[in-house]
């Protein structure tokens, strides 16, 4: 797939830990298989219902065409959520390790803040940068299993 800024598989290892806040919104804590980064994500869990132990693809991509063009929208089987985010700060509090940096991020779409530990060598990112999230479940089109 063309555009891939960043890819792994996350584990769901706790579902709203400090109990639900919402109606229908489950804060899920992941972690990740190749990469040590912990996610905390809240999906709506009446349109994308995650259970414990479940398994998930993150992809940051800049586009999910394969000739990669720009879209708005893809019809993917899978698909969970996406969205476009805009990186609003590098490193506010200074770098903490090598060839890391921690973004900031705000979604253009949804009230919704995205903070990312990314290898600055292996994918580089400015301020004002745009990436679109995919969280699906395969990245094949028939939905099959990658």
């Amino acid at each position: 797939m063309a555009g891939v800024l960043f890819e792994d598989i996350f584990d769901v290892k706790d579902i709203n830990p400090e109990g639900a806040k919402f109606d229908r919104v489950s804060r899920l804590h992941c972690d990740s298989e190749s990469f040590k980064m912990e996610l905390i994500l809240d999906v709506n869990s009446q349109i994308y219902p995650v259970d414990l132990g479940d398994k998930f693809r993150l992809s940051l991509v800049t586009t999910l065409r394969e000739d990669g063009g720009c879209c708005k929208s893809v019809d993917m089987a899978g698909v969970l959520f996406e969205d476009i985010f805009d990186v609003k700060d590098i490193n506010p509090e200074g770098a903490k390790f090598d060839r890391v940096s921690r973004l900031h991020c705000d979604s253009e779409s949804f009230k919704m803040e995205l903070i990312l530990d990314v290898n600055s060598q292996i994918y580089p990112v400015d301020l004002g940068d745009k990436f679109r999230l995919s969280l699906v479940t395969t990245l094949r089109e028939d939905g099959g299993v990658n």
